[in-house]
């Protein structure tokens, strides 16, 4: 969908303003509309039934229509193109034909006549005057007027287009530009650059009492700023207004300013704290006028958006028909400004728009309160000082990198050094403080006093790639300066031989401080394996295999029938042929009607020896191996698992051992045994540090209160000891305690450490028993007073005999609860 946009075509007017909404007749009324193209407006005009008077390249167009059509549009976001006039004529003009360059105070006001020392402005400088044009064959301006001069309203180029019939862009333009030491009437303030007048002003209908020669539309002077803009124009002076803002009109001086122009406008002369438009646009010079006696003028508007004042009050400069005249009004103090810039645009080639307004605002002399206020913004524009250069000194803290010297900048003026350089690091920009909070950009910031400015780095970082046939390992990324060793690594059936630096392993690579990235290649020699043959317990023949390669086998000579190949002495798994990964042993079998009887190491893995016996003989056990104790059991040997007399078939034999478990070796965990009701029980469990050893849980209540809970501890699937812990349930307290958790269950002797609560109270009391140490049930009570009531918190811990289950006293048993909150 079309996104339509609203124009509101506000005539702006010269000097003095007041609004109307009247149509121009009773007729027809225009409006205004933001279109993207001619096929736009004509579709816009073919919708609504209108007529299409103009379509400008800047992305609008006019409509007529009547005035009961225009009012049910305006709510369809058509703006009605309003008109403003002149309420009062500024100061008549008194005709003479002598010069006037003495009685030109304002030329003194601002400092021009020093400022000429120095700068009489660059013919490379385009100023533009957007107003009601120029006399064109004044004598001030022989040579000065650009033949691209532009009719904003007629859409024609050239002199002959842009003559003036009114006298105010005439007497605009004398400010800025009359020629000088000419002996005729005045100085402007530009002697070098040429103006490109802009005639924006609508034409007078003469059917009507106002004349309409002295208002703008927003339509012309959107117009103006485009076309000066296209044709290189440095500044444009608009001295006229309005007081409502419009959105084409504020785009078109972003515009401007976004490519580089700068844009000075007047206040307005109400002398009152209102805003007039385009001067209270963000990106425009707003300027008020001062008197004789630099004070503010009665008429000069004020507010926040005042940018500077110049002179305003009875001014000399140009008038139509090759005359002279005086005025008065801020109209008259914007062309002063426009003409300082247009002369520091000459002296500062090189500074932005940003940076020329910055310094004609901080030069200029302060005047009304103590800094910026809305009557004279930041004061009275100053040449003397704006076209000052003053310089300060940098200093360079380059913090490892090369020295870079001291050196003179201008002040407020960027400027650039070459990057510092060192070794290692790559340079991230300089900074006005050492801790790199403010950091400093050349070409863009600029220096006011004499300042040391600090290089921040980053340390470079380097990637280590491997290549390793078969394999893929991580890029390693490491700073400078880091000495770097690679793993070994690990590749199956190869033995690693080192990193090289080269796929060709010419370069070994040594240990070295990083200083770039590299590539590390891995070399490897593949491994070799040893089958060996065995006929029972005597090698017949031994081969070597390269990892992977199929062993062919051989044949063994025997006078008994060869049966196959085994890994084992006794023959428990026959070999099958595949690629070789480890040294292999085969066993060769025939058939003897020999049997294997082989004894195992306590794992029941290793082999201690293979006996081959013929039928019916005995074979004598080996030493007996023995098992080492762990933390938890002591093993003793106690028989072999066969017996090996009268031996008929092949045997596995595997030692038995005895196992006795370590009293104590096996506690409980942590856990909370005095719970709430409804309140989940989370076991503790065991502390087992052996993982073949796994215990069973039997929960068993007691009573409605108590419950006793049952560790079978096993191995190989035989309890080997029972370990015992109580629960028991109490009320929910009124004021919550709750315990920590604690081992409560312990045998005679053990040491109980009591665990607390997890609230903090300052007031809480803790008893405990006076025979703690004796087999039985203890209580420990956790007290606290709370507003006059006391409130119990019980913990039940069950000292059982050594060696032997604790039977719960019935008494006990039979309590109502064990754990009590209650208040006494």
């Amino acid at each position: 969908m079309k996104r339509i946009f609203i124009i509101s075509k506000l005539v702006l007017i010269i000097l003095f303003f007041s609004v109307s909404l009247k149509p121009k007749n009773d007729l027809y009324v225009e409006l205004m509309y933001e279109v993207f193209n001619q096929e736009e407006a004509e579709e816009i005009a073919l919708i609504h039934d209108l007529k299409l008077t103009h379509f400008s390249a800047y992305g609008f167009a006019l409509y007529e229509t009547s005035y009961e059509t225009s009012l049910s549009l305006i709510e369809q976001g058509f703006v009605l193109n309003q008109t403003s006039f002149i309420t009062r004529p500024w100061l008549p003009p008194t005709t003479t034909e002598d010069p006037y360059l003495k009685d030109q105070y304002a030329l003194d006001h601002i400092y021009v006549t020093e400022a000429w020392t120095k700068t009489t402005g660059s013919p490379d400088l385009l100023i533009a005057i957007i107003d009601t044009g120029i006399d064109t064959d004044h004598e001030e301006f022989l040579g000065r007027l650009s033949p691209l001069s532009y009719n904003a309203r007629t859409k024609e180029v050239g002199l002959s287009h842009v003559e003036d019939d009114e006298g105010h862009g005439t007497f605009v333009a004398g400010i800025i530009a009359a020629n000088k030491d000419n002996s005729k009437g005045i100085a402007g303030i530009v002697q070098q650059g040429d103006l490109l007048i802009i005639k924006a002003n609508n034409l007078d209908n003469l059917s009507t009492e106002e004349n309409e020669a002295k208002s703008f539309s927003d339509s012309n002077i959107i117009e103006g700023i485009y076309y000066a803009v296209e044709q290189g124009a440095d500044i444009i002076n608009m001295s006229l207004g309005g007081s409502s803002p419009n959105t084409l009109v504020k785009n078109a001086v972003d515009y401007a300013y976004s490519q580089g122009v700068i844009i000075v406008a007047a206040s307005g002369n109400d002398g009152e704290n209102v805003a007039l438009y385009p001067a209270s646009y963000e990106n425009v010079v707003s300027v008020g006028a001062t008197d004789q006696n630099k004070i503010i003028a009665s008429f000069s508007n004020y507010n926040e958006y005042i940018d500077l004042v110049a002179p305003g009050v009875e001014i000399i400069s140009t008038d139509i028909n090759n005359a002279y005249a005086s005025g008065g009004g801020t109209s008259y103090a914007a062309p002063h400004v426009t003409g300082a810039i247009a002369l520091m645009l000459a002296y500062f080639p090189t500074y932005t728009n940003d940076q020329i307004i910055a310094k004609l605002r901080s030069t200029a002399t302060d005047l009304g309160e103590t800094g910026f206020d809305p009557y004279y913004g930041d004061g009275l524009i100053s040449l003397l000082l704006a076209l000052e250069v003053s310089y300060v000194t940098v200093t360079f803290e380059t913090n490892g990198g090369n020295i870079i010297e001291p050196m003179q900048v201008v002040k407020d003026m960027p400027f650039t050094v070459d990057d510092p350089i060192k070794d290692g690091h790559t340079f991230q920009g300089w900074y006005l403080d050492q801790s790199f909070t403010l950091p400093f950009i050349m070409t863009e910031d600029s220096l006011d006093q004499n300042q040391t400015l600090y290089a921040k780095y980053e340390i470079n970082t380097y990637q280590v790639s491997f290549v390793a046939e078969g394999l893929s390992i991580p890029n390693v990324t490491l700073t400078h300066g880091t000495l770097y060793e690679p793993d070994p690594i690990d590749k199956t059936g190869y033995t690693f031989l080192g990193w090289y630096l080269d796929a060709s392993f010419t370069q070994p690579y040594e240990p070295i401080e990083m200083t770039e990235s590299i590539t590390l290649y891995a070399k490897f020699n593949i491994n070799t394996y040893t089958v060996t043959y065995y006929s029972q317990t005597e090698i017949i023949e031994t081969e070597t295999y390269n990892y992977g390669e199929t062993p062919s086998l051989i044949t063994p000579e025997s006078t008994y029938p060869f049966i196959g190949w085994y890994i084992d002495p006794s023959y428990q798994t026959a070999y099958e042929q595949k690629p070789i990964t480890a040294h292999l042993n085969l066993y060769a079998r025939f058939d003897n009607d020999l049997k294997a009887v082989t004894f195992y190491e306590a794992d029941h893995i290793t082999v201690i020896e293979t006996f081959y016996v013929e039928l019916g003989a005995s074979v004598t056990p080996p030493t007996a191996p023995i098992k080492p104790n762990t933390s938890i059991f002591i093993f003793t040997f106690k028989t072999w698992s066969s017996d090996t007399q009268n031996v008929t078939q092949d045997m596995n034999v595997y030692p038995i051992y005895d196992v006795d478990y370590i009293d104590g070796s096996i506690t409980l965990a942590k856990g909370i045994d005095s719970i709430s009701d409804f309140d989940d029980w989370v076991d503790g469990g065991l502390i087992i540090i052996d993982d073949s050893v796994t215990y069973e849980v039997n929960i068993e209540s007691l009573n409605s209160t108590l419950y006793r809970i049952t560790y079978d501890v096993i191995y190989e699937q035989k309890v080997m000891t029972e370990i015992l812990r109580y629960v028991s349930i109490v009320p929910k307290p009124t004021l919550t305690m709750t315990l920590l958790p604690a081992v409560t269950t312990l045998y005679e002797g053990q040491v109980y450490k009591d665990t607390g609560i997890l609230e903090s109270y300052d007031d809480i009391e803790i008893l405990y028993p006076t025979n703690f140490k004796d087999v039985g049930t203890h209580q420990i009570i956790y007290q606290i007073t709370h507003q006059g009531q006391t409130y119990e918190k019980i913990r039940y811990v069950f000292v059982l005999e050594k060696d032997q289950m604790f039977e719960i006293d019935e008494a006990i048993l039979s309590k109502e609860s064990d754990v009590t909150n209650h208040a006494l």
